[in-house]
């Protein structure tokens, strides 16, 4: 079993990285800093010159710019977050960029492959462990890859964000709660803490699970888990300024009505109607989830912990702008998109992963223009 999902996860990091080489290579001109589209109208450290960051021109870019900078500054000595967008929102999530920090052992120059080498380990990790648990409910090994096509994994590969790591730290999580683990378990939980705020959902979820059944001690315990991403917190306030943005509002779905109503300005009226099917998706999901959810049978710790993401959809606020955009709301509620689809799977009920489908409708079209323009760089004979 060990051998197969190892191998599993090797093939979707291969994948992955040959996705990422003919986007640099054909697309790029080899320029791999391209990953972590830096856009132009960012300013960048005089220190980075030599890496000859590669900029997206008439763009403000996305996340990664900035955990690319927090990777090569995790401890603030370098004051390179004068130039990240909101410092203290972003250097909480320090995991990924601290491992790149750390593989790198010191050298600036080997920062971003340690980067790209944190991100491709989570993938494997993953498929690893989705591999792990197909196998270990009778199911097929290949249904590991399906790791490989969650949003947030497929955003992973186009901008190489974070949340690819919380998804596969979201896999680990179920995969060790099941087997009741309680050591890999509080250590996943830890670690996806610190890969985004976000995780420390994970640690609640598990924590009440505990507490309904009626274990309050083991769940005391695994509420430390959350004491490396608090200490963090204060060291990053200590470093940073700042006031909070109200991610959380009072009223439900305050955030999905504020996209819904304003936030969707494209010209492609096809790329319009692809978001609302995402979007559609996503609330398919919420729904298969709640039904899962309130279903004695299937009150397991995996539904305790993913239900910490359903309530964050409700009540996230317009302005934490995570609605407005699939690449936001596909990642960031992937976990609610695992849970649902490995619950399907293990009642045949296949139609389970039409969420991921739908949600990937509108990713797949991102993937299918730069295929099109490898595609073309190809037949034109560019190497």
């Amino acid at each position: 079993m060990v051998r197969t999902a190892a191998f599993a996860g090797l093939l979707a990091s291969a994948i992955c990285l040959g996705w990422l080489y003919l986007n640099t290579h054909y697309l790029r001109h080899d320029n791999w800093t391209s990953v972590f589209y830096t856009g132009a109208r960012m300013p960048m450290p005089a220190e980075l010159a030599n890496e000859n960051i590669y900029l997206y021109p008439g763009v403000v870019g996305y996340d990664a710019q900035f955990y690319h900078l927090i990777a090569h500054d995790p401890l603030f000595r370098k004051r390179f977050a004068r130039f990240i967008d909101d410092p203290r929102f972003r250097y909480r999530r320090i995991l990924v960029p601290g491992l790149a920090a750390l593989l790198s052992f010191g050298h600036s120059n080997w920062v971003d492959p340690a980067y790209i080498a944190v991100v491709l380990g989570f993938v494997f990790l993953g498929t690893f462990w989705l591999t792990r648990w197909s196998m270990s409910h009778g199911l097929s090994p290949a249904w590991g890859l399906l790791f490989l096509v969650v949003p947030a994994s497929l955003v992973t590969m186009l901008l190489m964000i974070v949340d690819g790591a919380l998804a596969a730290l979201t896999v680990g999580a179920i995969w060790y709660a099941e087997r009741d683990d309680k050591v890999r378990l509080f250590l996943v939980l830890a670690c996806a803490a610190l890969v985004r705020e976000s995780g420390v959902l994970l640690i609640a979820g598990y924590c009440v699970w505990l507490l309904v059944q009626r274990r309050p001690w083991l769940a005391l315990g695994f509420g430390t888990a959350a004491i490396p991403l608090f200490l963090w917190l204060r060291f990053v306030q200590l470093h940073t300024a700042g006031d909070a943005k109200a991610m959380i509002s009072a009223v439900p779905f305050a955030g999905l009505y504020g996209a819904v109503v304003g936030h969707w300005t494209y010209q492609q009226p096809i790329l319009v109607a692809l978001d609302f099917v995402a979007m559609a998706g996503m609330l398919l999901a919420f729904a298969f989830a709640v039904y899962y959810l309130v279903r004695r049978e299937t009150k397991s710790p995996a539904a305790f912990m993913v239900a910490g993401f359903l309530l964050l959809g409700i009540f996230v606020s317009d302005a934490a702008a995570v609605w407005p955009e699939v690449n936001s709301f596909g990642r960031v509620f992937t976990p609610v998109l695992l849970f649902v689809a490995m619950t399907g799977l293990l009642r045949g009920n296949w139609w389970t992963l039409a969420p991921i489908a739908l949600v990937d409708l509108r990713i797949g079209a991102i993937f299918l223009y730069h295929a099109g323009g490898i595609a073309h760089a190809m037949v034109g004979g560019r190497s």
